[in-house]
């Protein structure tokens, strides 16, 4: 799996940290685990077994170069904006390598692989509203229960609704993240009646789910994880197998549910 080498330092001169392991997964959750290049089907996350939340065997690839002399550099941007979500795309090795080769720069502009990766994107954004009507207990349990596989212990949250408009602002997420928000919202409900049937049998579920949402959240936040992207890359970990749309939905919908009814976003 490639990384983007070294930390450079930032204006006021404080190392920059490279894209975690975390946010290389919310990057292949973007683009549904298959190689952005154009047509190429090629899966790029593995996952083990039930839990697993997959092992990621494609590379992030740079729009725009990341050092002077790559392919597409633009001096122009800053390193966090050449390091962005919106900078990345996901491509098996083969297609990486052949959009990098110096002699192909002119055959993959800025513009065409720019338009690969909205329009990629898009397909998957719409495979997972289409799944949503497909996700059931049984889904919400299976990415609900992975989550607090960590045995995170439950501490006392409060599950009172607060303005999603105000999370959104402190958390710096724009209107980027919007649509995926609202339309796992959309199954707020559904999710709601899930925890409240699995609190049955665990009066403490509810709580622990939020817990390793909470404790998920602030590791990405130490590691320098803002706005969108620590809205992707937490609904990456909600989704666990992230090729599967349906689970993708799920996880949409429980994070979602847990955005606006509880505090895990009161950073």
């Amino acid at each position: 799996m490639t990384q983007i080498d070294g930390d450079e330092p930032d204006a006021a001169g404080k190392p920059r940290r490279a894209p975690t392991d975390r946010v290389i997964k919310s990057l292949a959750m973007r683009c549904g685990g298959v190689c952005s290049y154009l047509n190429c089907t090629q899966a790029l996350v593995m996952s083990k077994d039930e839990i697993d939340d997959g092992t990621v065997i494609g590379e992030m690839a740079h729009i725009c170069g990341e050092k002077p002399n790559s392919n597409r550099f633009n001096p122009d941007l800053s390193v966090d904006e050449r390091r962005a979500l919106a900078n990345l795309m996901f491509m098996c090795p083969n297609h990486h390598e052949r959009i990098d080769k110096k002699e192909n720069e002119q055959s993959y502009p800025v513009e065409l692989l720019r338009k690969w990766k909205a329009d990629h994107e898009a397909r998957v954004d719409a495979a997972i509203r289409a799944a949503f009507n497909r996700v059931t207990f049984a889904e919400l349990e299976e990415v609900a229960k992975a989550i607090v596989m960590g045995n995170v212990a439950a501490s006392s949250h409060d599950f009172t609704v607060t303005d999603p408009e105000a999370k959104m602002a402190r958390n710096e997420m724009t209107d980027a993240s919007r649509p995926l928000l609202q339309m796992g919202l959309g199954a707020a409900a559904e999710v709601a009646g899930y925890l409240k049937s699995a609190a049955r049998l665990d009066a403490d579920f509810p709580e622990r789910l939020s817990a390793a949402f909470k404790a998920e959240y602030l590791a990405l936040w130490s590691e320098g994880v803002r706005g969108d992207d620590l809205f992707h890359a937490l609904h990456a970990f909600a989704s666990r197998r992230l090729s599967s749309p349906v689970l993708q939905a799920a996880g949409l919908a429980v994070l979602a549910y847990l955005f606006e009814a509880c505090e895990v976003f009161e950073k």
